[in-house]
C-alpha cells in the first residue's frame, strides 16, 4: 500500500507535539512516520542519500532484517511478522536513527499495521520520553503476538499428545507438526534478527545514544530472549511429538504384523496337512476309514489350540 502521507512529531520529556516536515533541520528529538519514496526524497536534506542508496541499491530479501551503523547515521530494514498468525501478510520498514531523530519508514503495509505500530508509540509517549524510550516503544510492538502465538501452540501440542496417549494417531499429524515446526523456525529466525538489531544500537558504536539510556535495548534484548527460549524450547517439544508419533505408527504397524505372523503360524501345519491328504495316491488307508474326517478335524483343532496356548505362554499374543 502505497504511502502519500507523513506525520512527525517533536519529542521531549515532557510531551510530544506534531510538527511539519521543515522541523527535521530545526533543533529537537524528531520522530517521524512517511513512505519510503518520500524518505529517498527527503534524503538530501538529511544528509544520508548516498548512504540510503546504498542500502537500497538491491531489492532487500524477504527474510533478513538488517541495520547497518555509519559514522552518523544507522539505517535498519525490518520484514515484519505478526507471530499471532504466521500466514498473515508480511510488512516490511525501514528505519532511520540519528542523534536527533528516529524516521520510520513504510516500504509495505498491507492492512495499515505498521502506521498503526507508529502511532501507538505515539500515544505511549504523549507524556513526553526520550529517543531510545521510543525505538524501544516500535521494537516492544514488534513482539506483539508471540504470547498468544506459544499459547495456542502449547495448546495444540496438548491435544496431539492427548491423541497419540489415546491411539488416534494417523500419519496427518506427521504434516500437522512439521508445519508447526516451520513457523516455529521463522519466528525463531525473526526474533534472533531482531535481537542483533536491539545488540548493534545497544552497543551504540557511532555514539548517536546516551549511555545512561542504553538500558532500554538491554531491556528490550532481554524480552526478545526470553520469547526466543520459549519458541525454541516448543521447537524441540515439537520435536519430541514427532518422534512419539514415528513411535505409535511403528507399534502399531509391529502390531499389524504380529497378528499377520500368528495367524500365518497357525495355518501353516494346517496347510501341511491339507496338502498331504491333497496327493493323488491309491493306497491311503484312513481315506476309507469311517472316523477318519472326524479325526482329521480333531487333529485340526488340536494343532491349532496346542499353537495359541505356546504363543500364549511365550507373551506373543
Amino acid at each position: 500500500m502505497a504511502m502519500d502521507q507523513a506525520y512527525y512529531y517533536l519529542l521531549s520529556p515532557q510531551d510530544m507535539a506534531s510538527v511539519g516536515e521543515e522541523a527535521l533541520s530545526a533543533p529537537g528529538i524528531k520522530v517521524g512516520y512517511l513512505g519510503l519514496e518520500r524518505l529517498k526524497a527527503i534524503s538530501g536534506m538529511l544528509g544520508i542519500a548516498d548512504k540510503l542508496d546504498r542500502d537500497f541499491a538491491r531489492e532487500p530479501a524477504r527474510l533478513r532484517n538488517s541495520i547497518d551503523v555509519y559514522g552518523d547515521v544507522s539505517i535498519g530494514i525490518i520484514n515484519i511478522i505478526n507471530m499471532a498468525d504466521m500466514e498473515a501478510a508480511r510488512d516490511r520498514i525501514a528505519f532511520i536513527v540519528r542523534q536527533d531523530l528516529f524516521l520510520l519508514a513504510e516500504i509495505e503495509d498491507a492492512d495499515g499495521s505498521v502506521q498503526g505500530l507508529f502511532e501507538e508509540a505515539v500515544k505511549r509517549l504523549q507524556g513526553g520520553g526520550t529517543l531510545e524510550k521510543f525505538i524501544y516503544a516500535i521494537l516492544e510492538r514488534l513482539l506483539q503476538g508471540s504470547g498468544r502465538m506459544l499459547e495456542d501452540m502449547e495448546q495444540r501440542f496438548l491435544e496431539i499428545e492427548q491423541d497419540l496417549l489415546e491411539d488416534q494417531a494417523d500419519r496427518q499429524l506427521n504434516r500437522v507438526i512439521y508445519a508447526y515446526r516451520q513457523r516455529l523456525a521463522l519466528a525463531h529466525n525473526y526474533l534472533e534478527q531482531l535481537i542483533d538489531i536491539a545488540e548493534e544500537l545497544e552497543e551504540n558504536e557511532n555514539e548517536l545514544f546516551r549511555r545512561e539510556s542504553l538500558w532500554h535495548f538491554r531491556l528490550f534484548i532481554g524480552k526478545a530472549q526470553r520469547i526466543s527460549a520459549s519458541v525454541q524450547m516448543m521447537g524441540e517439544s515439537a520435536v519430541h511429538l514427532r518422534e512419539s508419533l514415528d513411535a505409535v505408527i511403528n507399534y502399531n504397524l509391529n502390531r499389524i504384523m504380529k497378528i499377520l505372523t500368528v495367524i500365518t503360524a497357525i495355518f501353516m501345519p494346517l496347510t501341511l496337512i491339507v496338502g498331504w491328504y491333497g496327493m493323488n495316491f491309491k493306497h491311503m488307508p484312513e481315506l476309507n476309514h469311517p472316523w477318519a474326517y472326524p479325526t482329521l478335524v480333531l487333529v485340526f483343532l488340536v494343532v491349532i489350540l496346542a499353537i495359541i496356548y505356546i504363543f500364549k505362554r511365550k507373551k506373543f499374543m
